[in-house]
């Protein structure tokens, strides 16, 4: 791999990971209707969402205009302007990723095409901003990827060396014009290739750089937390196959039976604890200083599925935990038998 010193991200689908039907949906609108509204605010004839970034109208004036046009979505589309803070979900584990290339050694950029009041929302509390070097976002210039004028104002505000530097975005049209401006490039297809792509990097380092256990740890190791989160939420969505297999990675990877046991409950207790304090109508940011999470990002993560479920569900799921448990310890029942048949979503 080529030798880079700097690392230069888009934002959204990169390091955040964006839901505009959904959070339609959770707004009230069927899928056909938020597909519908997804389509007038995204793909307008008149490039109103192009404008938006380019930050030349201000926000109101956006809102009226797409209203203007589009008048039977009127509240739909202002309540879509209006809360941008629901439309993305945080990508932890490639935060984490981020932190620990910066402890490598590497230099970290924001280039991304952002209105002022949609990047505060999708940034305030994210921290992958705690590892930034420098950014540079359209509504700073008035000027959008993939112009190349972007690329060079970034690279002429920092003084980086474009040769030793690499960008990863969603688009291929933004890859294309990094290229051609001399930035390698990488076009993110999923969250799964952006995190090989990241360890690649972080590898590359260590001949560098000596590195912490901490830091060789996100190499070798699934972050434990998601892969818990990933299996539980696969359970609470009846996706049995998916979850299976999640619990077996974890049986492969030696962790005890016991201790399996001890963290799905875990999990599912704390998404208890956060169904139950948001329905008594808890905001994020006091659900995490109740719960102290170091992050409010923790609470959005947490309750982005919870529309699966129901505190009566996570209820039931904990008592058949217990029940397992209890034959495990004192029946002497097979409890891999118990628990793969749990997870399958097959009475025993």
């Amino acid at each position: 791999m080529k030798k880079y010193e700097n690392i230069i991200f888009d934002v959204g689908n990169v390091l955040l990971e964006y839901r505009p039907e959904r959070m339609l949906q959770d707004y009230g609108l069927n899928e056909n209707d938020a597909k519908r509204v997804c389509d007038e605010l995204f793909n307008d004839s008149d490039d109103l969402w192009h404008i938006f970034d380019l930050a030349t109208m201000t926000d109101e004036e956006i809102k009226n205009a797409y209203c203007k046009k589009h008048p039977n979505d009127a509240k739909a589309i202002s309540f879509f302007m209006e809360h941008g803070e629901y439309m993305h979900i945080a990508r932890a584990d490639v935060w984490e990723r981020v932190h620990a290339l910066k402890k490598c050694g590497y230099n970290i950029y924001l280039l991304s095409n952002y209105p002022e009041s949609l990047f505060k929302k999708h940034t305030q509390y994210a921290d992958f901003m705690k590892d930034i070097d420098g950014l540079m976002v359209s509504y700073m210039i008035n000027i959008t990827k993939p112009d190349l004028r972007i690329y060079e104002a970034l690279c002429s505000k920092y003084s980086l060396d474009k040769s030793k530097s690499i960008f990863f975005d969603d688009r291929k049209e933004n890859i294309i014009a990094a290229r051609k401006f001399g930035i390698d490039a990488a076009e993110v297809i999923s969250k799964e290739f952006l995190l090989n792509e990241l360890d690649k990097l972080m590898l590359y380092k260590i001949n560098d750089k000596v590195i912490n256990n901490s830091d060789i740890m996100l190499l070798t190791e699934e972050n434990t937390d998601n892969s818990v989160y990933d299996l539980v939420s696969a359970l609470l969505k009846n996706n049995n196959s998916k979850a299976i297999k999640l619990y077996k990675n974890f049986v492969m990877n030696g962790i005890d039976l016991n201790q399996i046991i001890a963290i799905i409950a875990s999990q599912i207790r704390l998404l208890f604890q956060v169904k139950r304090l948001y329905n008594s109508g808890k905001s994020n940011d006091e659900i995490a200083k109740i719960l102290e999470f170091k992050s409010v990002y923790r609470v959005k993560y947490l309750l982005s599925d919870s529309y699966y479920y129901s505190e009566d569900t996570l209820i039931k799921y904990l008592s058949k935990l217990s029940n397992i448990d209890r034959d495990i310890k004192i029946n002497n029942i097979d409890g891999n038998i118990l628990l793969e048949l749990f997870i399958a979503g097959k009475d025993y």
